[in-house]
C-alpha cells in the first residue's frame, strides 16, 4: 500500500486566515488526503474535526504547544478530538540549543511531554529548525538530542530548515537511516 500524503497546513498559513475551510477544501481537492493541523485561524476545533471527517482527511499530526504543565490535557484533547496518535511540537528557538545546559533543559521538557502523550495513546514528535543544526560541544545540537531524548520521540525533519542550518538534508537523512 502506497504511503498517504498529507500537507503541513502552517505552510498555507497567510491563506487559511482569510478562509480556513475554503483553503482546506481546495487541499482535499487537490487529492491530499491528510493534514497536519498547525493553527485554526479563526476555525474552531470542533468545526475544523466536521471538515475533515467530511472531506475524508486524516490529520496525521497536530502542531501544539508542549503538553506539560497546566495544560497537558487541553493540548492532547485537540489532538485526541482529531483522532490524531501525533503531537507535534515546534516551540523550540535558538534559546534552547545556545549551550549544553539550555539544551539538557529542552530534553527535560521533552522526555515530560512525551511521556504525558505517551500516557494518552499518542506519540510526541518534534519539528526542527535551523539551531538545531548548528554545531555545539564538537556535534550538533540535533545529535546531542537524539542522545538526551526518549527514543519514542520522532523527528519532524524540515529539510528547508535543515538546509538553512548549513547541512545537506540528503546526507542527513542518509546518516539518520544508519
Amino acid at each position: 500500500m502506497a504511503p498517504k500524503i498529507a500537507l503541513q497546513l502552517y505552510t498555507l498559513r497567510d491563506l487559511t486566515k482569510k478562509d480556513y475551510e475554503g483553503v482546506v477544501r481546495k487541499v482535499a481537492a487537490m487529492g491530499y488526503e491528510g493534514v497536519e493541523t498547525g493553527g485554526f485561524d479563526g476555525t474552531s476545533v470542533p468545526a475544523a474535526v466536521k471538515l475533515f471527517k467530511e472531506l475524508g482527511l486524516t490529520v496525521a499530526g497536530a502542531h501544539s504547544p508542549f503538553p506539560i504543565g497546566d495544560k497537558k490535557n487541553e493540548i492532547l484533547d485537540v489532538s485526541s478530538a482529531f483522532g490524531c496518535k501525533s503531537v507535534v511540537v515546534s516551540q523550540i528557538g535558538p534559546k534552547d540549543t545556545q549551550d549544553m545546559d539550555a539544551l539538557k533543559a529542552l530534553c527535560a521538557r521533552i522526555n515530560e511531554a512525551a511521556a504525558n502523550a505517551r500516557e494518552r495513546g499518542m506519540t510526541l514528535a518534534i519539528h526542527n529548525h535551523w539551531w538545531e543544526y548548528h554545531p555545539l560541544d564538537g556535534k550538533l545540537a540535533a545529535d546531542w538530542m537524539v542522545e538526551m531524548i526518549d527514543p519514542s520521540v520522532n523527528f519532524e525533519l524540515d529539510t528547508y530548515w535543515i538546509k538553512v542550518g548549513g547541512v545537506d538534508p540528503a546526507a542527513r537523512v542518509q546518516q539518520i537511516g544508519k
